[in-house]
């Protein structure tokens, strides 16, 4: 079971154990917890993590993906 706080952030709790989270990570496990066992399109990953605040490479949702 995954746990995610929107008081918390930094971190998330899965089966239990606490995980630390950058801001990014669990932005986009919010994003794809909310869509369970769906696919989730690039185009609205990179809309819902930033807002268009920022210019941010492609590279950056598959850094935090890992």
């Amino acid at each position: 079971m995954l746990v995610l706080d929107e008081d918390r952030p930094d971190e998330v709790v899965f089966h239990g154990r606490r995980i630390t989270l950058r801001p990014a990570e669990f932005r986009l496990l919010r994003i794809l917890a909310e869509s369970p066992g769906k696919c989730v399109r690039y185009d609205t990953l990179y809309a819902r993590m930033w807002n268009g605040d920022r210019l941010v490479e492609p590279g950056q949702i598959y850094s935090h993906r890992s």
